[in-house]
């Protein structure tokens, strides 16, 4: 009772929320705790355990420990290729929890464990625990490299975010005592790729430098291209270098405090380079950068992109932003350090100067980027927004588009330019734009032809003032156009559109050539019949009967799923199939109506997911509204299936192999809803009870289809063969070829235990034909001793084996004796027969015709809509 109170509480904190979303999270909150493993199985596993029918359902008993585990493990190894509408969501709920929280734990201790998920895959993989002796910090090491080679990737599909998330757990580093404290120590991944690793172990020590540079080494140029890591498999640094003392160096000292970390792992992997630079000091900071500009990148082109992103960030970057809030170019660290150890530049310029400076940045963009960087895309972009963008939204104020800083740099470094115009008179700005975007735009390899980025969104600007940036740069200035425009001129936001209509829409199994199939054409009917025309959708998944009826539908792949009224026409369970499938978009309308049936005395706790989906429940009898009221807060209303028995002629008997003087008793069931519900074998021994065998002017028709090849089923053959009164028919027929069939039948019989409507009884009622039926559930609505013979019989307990959710559960076993009477009575008395048949039919056209449902439904639909104005009132 407490989880089911905890997933009511939920609904109604959610009630006014975005449907999707709400629903979403509910997939992630715990059913309950699996307390032998020490985690909590999600709902959304629940949910994918509800859409896999009844034999898998027993297979997997979820409120036993170790099959809730052999679910978990079922998700991952099949489960999630099945239902991707909850893939992403359940794939990272369960990761999150049996995996990624462990992380931390084994990071604080500095060493490597199972996590619960890979002990879980371990209960289940016989395979690895041969290969692994966990017992053994190796054998760990080896379950680890195993998951993060192949395991992922197969049960989990080795998504970003999961081998981000264990890259930065497992691979992070604190620099803070770098570089005093020697080499940057290994990390857990690291560790766990020598750990594994019986030669490495006997090749070197981790505990020496010369073998955490050989850990690092083999990392970064063999293990992490196998193991598929991020950056090359540079680590995630956690806490960076602390500055560094000054160290009467020279100019040089300020970059010992801005070193990048990437190179400390670089630097850290290679013992010649820890012998040949001192990088304690400023000095020996630079030389290494400058070494790796002009060798280091070359030699290690694998990892090359990541530092070279990291050091142009730590070192150029970085200060750029403060030269364009000054307006006054500078050199960043790296051109300082470049310019420090390049004596053709220090000749060329003298930084000392504004022009000097200007031009050591023209040979960086024009030649050095290239030499020195490759000149990548991401550094191009990155220095063109920062040197190059203005703020169109103040020009028209000042008239003029002030220089960029790179319009500047091109001027400054021209002693013609320079010369021959003066950036400050209107006249030298518009040519030192002109200059630029003609000129040096191509020179430079500046983007877009040179055009600034705009500081202000270039949509709102043009709307605003009737000018494109584009024009406004071509001809220098930015006239004020806002009074020709008027106030708030741009502003004004598209009005939504009044005359939207509202919509009703329908979602199951048009197709289908079975009950559901029945349910979800005649609720479009009584519809229409009452003038709502709704939209049908099909179901995206294929099912167990056939799809022969010609009915128009839209492929769920392209319904919207937004109207106004959505009525999910078929069991509960499937409405947890089309959340699993489709995803949260199924249930997007604004109204979501559950037309659903149940057969048993209680909705099971376990498919109280379903309840979330909906806001309402209309339900065929009083049996399934006690069942669901039972369950949920939510209305639920009782509301009367459409009959519509379509005309057709009558079969002929002797095609059947049936006389016809006989009595043909009629009984009809799916296998695919549960041949033990069903109970045919129970209408055999009724007619059996009913008819000695020298009785010949009997015959039993037991329409079947979709039936398992259980026991039961095999003893109802046994008796077919015994007694060839029995007639059985196995198979699917066409639509009109079964009303015919019954059409040419005296009786129908059935000895179901539990039912939420009754199809069978109400349809032959409707053709005038008498029925005998089990006094118990759904069909007790509309079946009274008045109209019909109702059977007797009681209560008892549902078994494992007979449905899926039979825990506290109970249904009807109907007295055979009883049903034999029954019989007797309508072979004996034809004249009854025929007075209840009368009486049937008129009970079904008052109540449950197309025109009789449509009423009240479209009463329902209108008068909630009412409620719901006048709470919004």
């Amino acid at each position: 009772m407490k989880r089911r109170s905890e997933l009511s509480v939920w609904s109604a904190q959610n009630s006014t929320e975005n449907a999707a979303e709400s629903l979403d999270s509910l997939l992630l909150l715990p059913y309950r705790t699996v307390a032998s493993f020490g985690y909590d199985l999600p709902n959304g596993l629940v949910a994918a355990w509800l859409s896999c029918g009844p034999a898998f359902q027993l297979e997997y008993d979820i409120e036993n420990d170790a099959g809730a585990d052999d679910l978990v493990h079922w998700w991952m190894k099949v489960g999630r290729a099945l239902f991707p509408g909850i893939q992403f969501a359940l794939d990272r709920c369960l990761a999150t929890a049996l995996h990624l929280q462990d992380l931390g734990r084994m990071v604080e201790a500095q060493q490597l464990g199972l996590t619960k998920l890979l002990s879980l895959i371990l209960r289940h993989r016989e395979d690895l625990r041969k290969a692994f002796d966990v017992s053994t910090p190796e054998g760990i090491a080896g379950v680890w490299y195993w998951w993060m080679t192949d395991g992922q990737r197969e049960l989990l599909g080795a998504p970003d975010w999961l081998t981000v998330a264990q890259f930065e757990a497992l691979h992070s580093c604190d620099l803070r005592a770098f570089p005093e404290s020697g080499p940057v120590r290994p990390t857990l991944l690291a560790t766990m790729v020598w750990q594994r690793n019986e030669l490495l172990q006997a090749t070197f020590d981790l505990h020496t430098p010369e073998g955490i540079a050989e850990s690092w080494r083999v990392l970064l140029d063999s293990e992490a291209s196998v193991l598929r890591l991020p950056d090359g498999g540079m680590p995630r640094i956690v806490h960076g270098m602390l500055p560094a003392a000054a160290d009467a160096g020279g100019a040089d000292d300020r970059f010992a405090a801005i070193f990048p970390d990437s190179m400390a792992i670089f630097y850290s992997a290679r013992r010649d380079l820890q012998v040949n630079f001192d990088i304690t000091t400023g000095q020996g900071v630079g030389d290494f950068v400058y070494w790796w500009l002009l060798y280091g990148r070359a030699d290690a082109p694998q990892y090359a992109d990541a530092v070279d992103s990291k050091l142009a960030t730590a070192l150029h970057l970085r200060h750029l932003a403060g030269m364009s809030a000054s307006g006054r170019l500078a050199l960043t660290p790296l051109l300082a350090l470049i310019h420090a150890r390049r004596e053709e530049l220090q000749r060329l310029f003298d930084v000392s100067t504004p022009e000097g400076i200007a031009g050591v940045w023209y040979w960086w963009m024009t030649e050095g980027q290239r030499e020195l960087l490759g000149a990548p895309d991401w550094l191009t972009t990155a220095q063109f927004e920062a040197l190059h963008s203005c703020d169109l939204q103040t020009s028209p104020g000042s008239a003029l588009v002030r220089p960029t800083l790179l319009v500047a740099l091109v001027w400054q470094r021209n002693e013609q330019l320079r010369s021959s115009f003066d950036l400050d008179t209107p006249e030298g700005l518009a040519e030192g734009w002109r200059y630029l975007i003609e000129v040096e735009a191509p020179l430079l390899g500046l983007p877009d032809g040179g055009m600034p980025r705009n500081k202000r969104d270039t949509a709102q600007i043009a709307k605003t003032y009737g000018i494109t940036p584009e024009l406004a740069l071509d001809r220098g200035t930015i006239a004020p156009l806002r009074s020709r425009l008027g106030a708030g001129a741009g502003d004004r936001a598209a009005e939504p559109d009044a005359a939207a209509a509202s919509a009703v829409a329908l979602v199951g199994y048009p197709r289908g050539e079975f009950g559901l199939g029945e349910d979800i054409r005649l609720l479009r009917a009584a519809l229409q019949a009452v003038g709502v025309a709704p939209s049908v959708i099909r179901a995206p998944w294929q099912i167990v009967a056939r799809e022969g009826i010609d009915e128009p539908a839209i492929e769920a792949a392209l319904a919207e799923f937004r109207s106004d009224v959505m009525f999910y026409v078929m069991p509960a369970f499937d409405t947890v199939t089309l959340m699993n499938t489709v995803g949260s978009r199924a249930f997007q309308a604004k109204r979501r109506i559950g037309f659903w049936q149940w057969e048993l005395d209680r909705f099971p706790h376990a498919a109280s997911f379903a309840l979330n989906l909906v806001d309402e429940i209309w339900c065929h009898s009083e049996h399934s509204a006690r069942a669901f009221r039972s369950a949920t807060d939510k209305p639920v209303t009782k509301v009367p299936l459409p009959i519509n028995v379509p005309e057709t002629g009558v079969a002929n008997r002797a095609d059947y192999g049936l006389p016809d003087s006989a009595l043909v008793i009629f009984t009809s069931f799916d296998g695919a809803s549960s041949i033990s519900r069903k109970n045919p074998l129970g209408a055999i021994e009724a007619f059996q009870r009913a008819f000695d065998p020298c009785e010949r002017n009997v015959r039993l028709l037991v329409k079947a289809m979709n039936v398992e090849k259980d026991a039961l089923w095999r003893e109802c053959l046994r008796r077919r063969a015994s007694d060839d009164r029995i007639v059985i028919l196995d198979e699917v027929m066409d639509r009109n070829a079964y009303y015919e069939l019954l059409r040419a039948c005296d009786v129908v019989l059935s000895m179901h235990r539990a039912e939420g409507f009754g199809r069978l009884m109400a349809e032959a009622m409707a053709l005038g034909i008498p029925a005998i039926a089990s006094g118990y559930s759904g069909n007790v609505d509309f079946m009274t001793k008045d109209n019909s013979w109702l059977v007797e019989g009681r209560l008892l307990p549902v078994l494992r084996g007979d449905y899926a959710f039979y825990q506290a559960q109970h249904w009807f076993e109907p007295d055979v004796d009883s049903a034999a009477a029954a019989l007797r009575e309508c072979f004996e008395q034809p004249e009854l027969r025929h007075s209840r048949g009368q009486a049937g039919q008129r009970t079904i056209l008052e109540n449950y015709s197309l025109e009789a449902c449509g009423r009240v439904y479209s009463e329902l639909l209108r008068s909630r809509m009412n409620q719901n104005r006048t709470s919004e009132l």
